[in-house]
């Protein structure tokens, strides 16, 4: 599927959902992750920014960034409106931010974003993300387990699938795919 295609996907209505504005699926395993005061962070795919004002406060600086106009300046307001200024939000392409930072972050976060990528997608970009993050740094992702009940149920027809989620992998794929993208 190409990127044209995928930000078509993305519409209004999409960006509308309840869910996307709602940090609690994040905020749930951030307690699982150690933070320090001097971490650069990168957050592709940030959409409105959730995990920035959940972590502002632990790191020295976050980039998120989001191909969406809107997402991008969802993120923007929400930042003015809790008074961040150590972040800064870039509405573009992932792999060109990541060709330009080499080895610059120690965190980067894919959350509840590669479900919307095909596998070339997913490969090109979480290489890219490798690419940027310092050699010990540490990536972390959020996304459907293809084997959850729920994802099962959407792939044998009885509830109906988001068409933007054209990437529901179990965790054997997405290890493949990491694999392939050099984080092992």
């Amino acid at each position: 599927m190409s990127t044209t295609n995928i930000k078509d996907k993305h519409h209004q209505g999409y960006i509308d959902l309840p869910s996307l504005s709602n940090p609690k699926r994040i905020s749930r395993f951030l307690p699982l992750i150690s933070f320090n005061k001097q971490d650069l962070v990168i957050d592709a795919g940030c959409g409105m920014g959730l995990l920035l004002s959940l972590i502002h406060s632990k790191i020295k600086f976050y980039y998120g960034i989001d191909f969406s106009k809107e997402m991008f300046n969802r993120a923007l307001n929400k930042q003015k409106q809790l008074n961040i200024n150590n972040a800064r939000f870039i509405c573009g392409d992932i792999n060109n931010f990541c060709l330009k930072h080499k080895n610059e972050f120690d965190k980067a976060f894919a959350l509840d974003f590669s479900e919307h990528l095909d596998d070339q997608d997913f490969m090109k970009i979480f290489s890219s993300l490798h690419f940027c993050l310092k050699p010990k740094g540490s990536l972390f992702i959020h996304t459907p387990n293809g084997e959850y009940f729920l994802e099962v149920f959407k792939k044998i027809g009885i509830m109906k699938s988001a068409p933007e989620h054209i990437g529901i992998r179990d965790k054997k794929r997405i290890y493949k795919i990491i694999q392939k993208s050099r984080f092992f």
